[in-house]
């Protein structure tokens, strides 16, 4: 009896040491920043030297010295050299979008251009560019304001080029006659619930266009975009949010509908976390509320 006690005991105490070694190996993180300006979003202290991060968790902030006494032998550390830390930062409202192959976009000086700078523009880009070339050229409320700039005026700098001028804001456009032939819009064209389709006294198509109407321009070209092409912007776009610390990304799919922009990311690895919040396109019966629910819900999950 007095064996089995004492065995009873000395198995108690190994398994005691062994939850206590695995509590040890497992309080060990497996990265530390230290040394550097670690912004903590935390309005008493917003910044400290070092973090300990094990997993997915951060499970440690401080100074250096302290945090650094946590590591143990298969601890990665890193001196950052006083260079400052932020947490990923999340793309709240992103529209991801593709580019016809022979667009060209125009950059101007100044973020709210004259007619005078959109239209010397125009005309030198034109004069270099292939005749079915796309010209893109970003506005503001100067120009969309300006009821002179409309299909007529932009024919004359550009008769054979598409031309499509865009507001900063992306809700109102304004085309050449070649543009709105490019983007399959027919004098004819019905506006769209919750879109315009801009005509004169006349009933002839100005050029002007307005939110969903413009969007649904856009999906009309976005969806001729070969794969190949499509998956390579898609790569570049998501390269350039991770150069830039973005590590989550909400896709409103307007430009992409829901269920081609998902087949398309599975084609792109990346480490951003990427939410598709389907955004049904609209018609002159009303939106497709069907558009996307046949996409699953988590497609990594």
């Amino acid at each position: 009896m007095i064996r089995m006690r004492t065995s009873g005991w000395l198995t108690i105490f190994v398994l005691l040491f062994l939850c206590s070694a695995g509590r040890g190996q497992q309080s060990a993180p497996e990265l530390i920043l230290f040394n550097g300006k670690i912004f903590t979003s935390n309005s008493a202290q917003p910044y400290v030297e070092a973090l300990a991060i094990r997993g997915e968790r951060i499970i440690a902030a401080g100074d250096s010295a302290k945090i650094k006494s946590l590591a143990g032998p298969q601890t990665k550390q890193i001196d950052l050299a006083g260079r400052t830390v932020i947490p990923g930062i999340n793309d709240a409202h992103n529209h991801l979008e593709l580019q016809p192959v022979n667009e060209v976009e125009v950059h101007l000086k100044t973020m709210n251009p004259k007619w005078d700078e959109v239209r010397d523009a125009i005309a030198a880009t034109s004069g270099k560019s292939p005749n079915r070339s796309l010209i893109v050229v970003t506005i503001g409320s100067a120009i969309f304001q300006d009821i002179s700039v409309n299909r007529d005026s932009l024919d004359k700098v550009a008769p054979e080029n598409p031309v499509l001028l865009v507001t900063l804001t992306g809700h109102g456009f304004i085309l050449n006659s070649a543009g709105l032939t490019f983007f399959g819009v027919a004098d004819n064209q019905a506006d769209p619930a919750g879109g315009r389709f801009e005509r004169d006294g006349r009933g002839r198509l100005t050029g002007v266009v307005r939110e969903y109407a413009g969007i649904d321009m856009d999906r009309t070209v976005e969806n001729a975009v070969p794969e190949k092409d499509a998956v390579a912007q898609l790569r570049s776009t998501l390269d350039d949010a991770e150069r830039f610390g973005v590590t989550s990304i909400q896709d409103m799919s307007n430009g992409i509908p829901s269920a081609r922009a998902v087949a398309l990311l599975e084609e792109v690895p990346t480490r951003i976390r990427i939410r598709v919040i389907r955004m049904p396109g609209t018609t002159a019966a009303g939106r497709d509320i069907e558009e996307g629910k046949g996409v699953p819900r988590n497609p990594n999950g």
